[in-house]
């Protein structure tokens, strides 16, 4: 299963991270202002595409060899923050 986590950059804004099920990471958005948006991004990805869950590591502690995962899912996010914007 693919999974986003919610991590937090060195502006403290919200950024989704898009991880393989083997950890590796597939794609990072911008950072947002608000975890909710960065939620609503995610389920907006979420419903365009993957196999994903949100893993919030604001408040926790913390396989694909062709890259094809990583073409389709970059196009996926762009997708939902252009719908965003």
């Amino acid at each position: 299963m693919y999974y986003f986590e919610i991590i937090k950059n060195k502006k403290e804004e919200f950024v989704l991270v898009l991880r393989a099920k083997n950890g590796e990471v597939i794609v990072k958005t911008e950072g947002y202002a608000s975890k909710a948006h960065a939620k609503k991004i995610a389920g907006k990805i979420m419903a365009l595409s993957l196999d994903t869950e949100v893993r919030d590591l604001t408040v926790a502690p913390k396989a694909d060899p062709k890259g094809a995962v990583k073409k389709v899912a970059k196009k996926v996010v762009k997708k939902a923050i252009e719908d965003e914007e």
